[in-house]
């Protein structure tokens, strides 16, 4: 080959071998910017003479961060550069802190990305800029904090589950599955981040968080929470039809008899099943994909979801759903479970009996 030759396709993008190192060199950009944030957020604490936060908590409309926290930051700005300013109504993309609490209120949501080639690095940035926070505070100071994924939510009518009510996922699909952190390039992010093969099932919230904030509820008497499956819906940014609910319903009466069992009953005791309800929105698989990656040898992340329930699915109401009344619904019914998902996370003990093994991208560089 001449040297001409292996100029013209050293850089002619149509090259496969162009595009093969293009494709890595995004993802070790990716490392880099989830390294750098995780730096700028680490920094900002420090030199406020503060330890990190013991709570992490993914904010949606309704379930909103409380008067009281500081804002100290906007996703695409300073400190939080690399996280993606989302675009839906009702998610600010604002940065607060309160108490050892730290509030990321709203999300990219997968849609809005669908069809960018490196979309899923920028949906999923977030939940691992914040599991790279995690694995080093795992490692220096000897705590394992808790991560909460709030959503606002469709409920099926005439399930256990009202409008207004709390779910707490402990199992999901997303039959659209438009953008995930397993698509795209992954070869040296798997390595940085834990292989994306990961066992989905049982996994949708950690089941020993799941089942704390369950006995949590018992205790104080909060009898608004139900467990939940979330799907994500068959339309996308669209409501389900008819047709579309009458296939799910027949997947949920099934697997209510099988496997599911168990795992409800595992959290809720027995005859918890009998309050399982089925949950719609979208994207939130590719978080709790996220969130379910790590390495073999890792500890599990102490992480939850919760769905709000906003708006009834599969009846009349279908013919009419509007999103400033779900909006509405949020802001009026989300406080109360918010405060509840709080206090929960004021008591949750994060304190390791000794530090584990740094899987921190910085610590492995």
């Amino acid at each position: 080959m001449s040297v001409y030759d292996a100029l013209r396709r050293r850089f002619d993008r149509d090259d496969i071998h162009y595009k093969v190192r293009e494709r890595m060199n995004q993802q070790k950009k990716e490392t880099a910017s989830i390294i750098r944030d995780a730096d700028a957020i680490e920094k900002y604490f420090l030199k406020r003479n503060m330890s990190l936060p013991l709570l992490y908590n993914l904010c949606t409309m309704g379930l909103t961060p409380p008067d009281e926290t500081e804002k100290i930051g906007d996703y695409g700005k300073g400190n939080f550069y690399g996280f993606v300013p989302p675009e839906i109504k009702g998610h600010e993309g604002t940065v607060s802190y309160n108490d050892g609490m730290l509030f990321f209120n709203g999300r990219a949501h997968p849609n809005e990305w669908a069809g960018v080639e490196m979309g899923p690095m920028i949906v999923s940035h977030q939940l691992n800029v914040i599991k790279e926070l995690v694995r080093r505070q795992r490692t220096k100071d000897g705590v394992d904090p808790l991560i909460v994924l709030t959503y606002v939510t469709g409920v099926r009518e005439d399930h256990p589950l009202k409008s207004g009510d709390l779910g707490l996922i402990l199992d999901d699909t997303e039959l659209t599955n438009i953008i995930h952190p397993g698509h795209g390039p992954r070869s040296h992010l798997d390595d940085k981040e834990g292989n994306h093969f990961q066992a989905k099932a049982g996994r949708s919230s950690n089941p020993e968080v799941a089942k704390a904030f369950l006995d949590y509820a018992k205790e104080v008497g909060y009898d608004r929470v139900f467990p939940a499956i979330a799907i994500g819906t068959p339309g996308t940014s669209e409501y389900q039809s008819f047709y579309e609910v009458a296939l799910l319903d027949a997947g949920f009466d099934r697997v209510k008899t099988g496997n599911l069992q168990h795992l409800v009953n595992k959290v809720y005791g027995e005859g918890g099943i009998d309050k399982l309800s089925m949950l719609f929105d979208m994207g939130i698989t590719s978080e709790l994909a996220t969130m379910r990656q790590r390495f073999k040898e890792e500890k599990e992340f102490n992480y939850v979801a919760f769905g709000l329930g906003t708006d009834l699915v599969g009846g009349e109401q279908s013919l009419l759903i509007d999103h400033d009344a779900v909006f509405a619904a949020a802001l009026k019914e989300g406080p109360f479970h918010r405060d509840h998902i709080l206090e929960f996370a004021r008591r949750f003990n994060t304190k390791l009996p000794q530090k584990l093994p740094d899987f921190s991208m910085k610590g492995n560089q």
